[in-house]
């Protein structure tokens, strides 16, 4: 019997080793939304896993953007690249597609200077393509994910932000933005105070908001 216990011991103390010698990697699990060169949402608010690549022991935008891109149609993970340039590590493509480096990126709606800024647990990244000669306007709604009941409504209030002299952001209520409903435009628009009351329908459903110059928002509202 002590024999037996004794080589259980030994056993365990083995299997503990063992996965003390396991893989360390530092992870995180961050928010990314991707909008195409279309204003489509080909990610719309989904958890990804971002690995710690150059083992510094802690996940940047780039890392999370390219874990994003793990099943991109385009080149997989290779559908994103970045490279150093005179305002640091810059977006050269996005989703397989090359855009002259007109890209923007966004971190819980804040403009972050580098790819190589850091990210932590939970946090929210955009990255969308700007339009041929212009810088889009960035938006969001003050929702973005929710659950609600069957039968009941909800009010997303969409701002739009702009700058000022010193590049501070400024927010407004954007009026008049189109509303998409899982990629389907529905009649109504958000109204003079940005706000759009939708009654939606049983599952997880993707809310946009676009217009000629806005990078679109995007929720994710699920009806249980």
């Amino acid at each position: 019997m002590k024999k037996i216990l004794s080589l259980v011991l030994i056993l365990a103390c083995f299997a503990l080793l063992l996965a003390g010698c396991g893989d360390k990697t530092k992870t995180e699990n961050v928010t990314v939304t991707i909008v195409d060169k279309n204003g489509e949402a080909v990610l719309a608010l989904e958890k990804v896993k971002a690995k710690d690549l150059d083992g510094d022991d802690k996940i940047t935008i780039y890392e999370a953007l390219k874990a994003a891109h793990k099943n991109c149609p385009n080149g997989g993970a290779d559908g994103f690249a970045a490279e150093d340039t005179q305002y640091g590590l810059s977006m050269v493509k996005l989703w397989g597609e090359e855009n002259g480096g007109s890209f923007g990126y966004n971190v819980n709606d804040g403009m972050p200077m580098s790819l190589a800024e850091e990210v932590k647990a939970d946090d929210r990244i955009v990255a969308y393509f700007y339009l041929p000669g212009q810088m889009d306007i960035y938006c969001k709604f003050d929702k973005q994910i929710e659950t609600v009941k069957k039968g009941e409504t909800v009010t997303l209030t969409l701002t739009a932000f702009g700058y000022d002299e010193n590049w501070n952001p400024v927010p407004r209520a954007f009026e008049g933005a189109t509303i998409k409903v899982n990629g389907t435009a529905i009649e109504a628009k958000t109204d003079a105070e940005g706000k759009i009351t939708l009654t939606l329908d049983k599952g997880v459903n993707v809310i946009s908001a676009s217009g000629d110059t806005l990078v679109p928002a995007i929720a994710k509202i699920t009806v249980e």
